[in-house]
């Protein structure tokens, strides 16, 4: 449990979720004035009691009824998994001191963690809303059974031979897509050498003539970059 500060607060000394802490633990003990920073402070022993009394709870839950989750375990699995606890320290409307006790997020097997005497969530997963008849273990009952169908679905072996194909349909389109532009632009560098040569040699209405021809040969090879473009694109369609 992680020791807080305490606070004065307005609180029932018969409230079922307050553990009252022995008079003899604080009576001669300076109590703090102000709440402190929760990241950077110095635990007050009080605190650190109420700490060690949670814990030992914690260990007896964990041995007698909280089987499910392995809270003191140093391994790295999945029933080692850890938990934050909390205790805030209150002084009570007669004077007296107690604390009280919650914990992070749920434990496994726990609907209602005020029957161990820790307070309630803001939000109770297990049980069913009275206003709009939500219940998140129902719907979460749904969602399984939607993974498990899109586990069923995606380890089918017909989907599974599909998709090979189709991977391969998609690799013959890339290369032919990709030695389709190589071509595209070694042809565009024999054009360039052309064109330079033929500028000195030909005469300038002959020139203009030679240059239309590779205007020509130039939309050619455009025109067959966008073939294997929509060749290509209805392979992956009948894919």
């Amino acid at each position: 449990p992680t020791p807080t500060a305490m606070v004065r607060g307005e609180i029932d000394d018969e409230d079922p979720l307050l553990t009252t802490i022995p008079i003899d633990r604080y009576q001669n003990v300076e109590l703090p004035s102000v709440f402190a920073y929760p990241h950077v402070y110095e635990p007050h022993p009080i605190a650190k009691y109420a700490c060690d009394q949670v814990r030992e709870q914690i260990k007896t839950l964990a041995t007698d009824e909280w089987t499910q989750h392995n809270f003191f375990s140093q391994s790295d699995d999945d029933n080692g998994a850890g938990k934050m606890f909390g205790v805030l320290v209150v002084r009570t409307d007669n004077g007296s001191l107690g604390y009280l006790k919650a914990y992070s997020g749920s434990i496994t097997g726990v609907t209602h963690s005020e029957q161990y005497g820790f307070c309630p969530t803001l939000y109770n997963r297990f049980e069913t809303c009275e206003r709009t008849g939500f219940s998140y273990l129902t719907e979460e009952a749904e969602l399984n059974k939607m993974n498990l169908r899109i586990e069923e679905l995606e380890s089918d072996p017909k989907r599974i031979e599909l998709q090979t194909a189709l991977d391969a349909v998609k690799e013959r389109a890339m290369i032919s897509l990709a030695a389709a532009k190589t071509q595209q632009k070694e042809q565009k560098k024999k054009r360039q050498v052309q064109r330079e040569q033929m500028r000195e040699e030909l005469p300038p209405e002959d020139f203009v003539v030679f240059e239309a021809d590779l205007a020509q040969e130039s939309a050619y090879y455009q025109r067959q970059v966008k073939q294997v473009k929509a060749e290509n694109t209805e392979e992956l369609k009948d894919g």
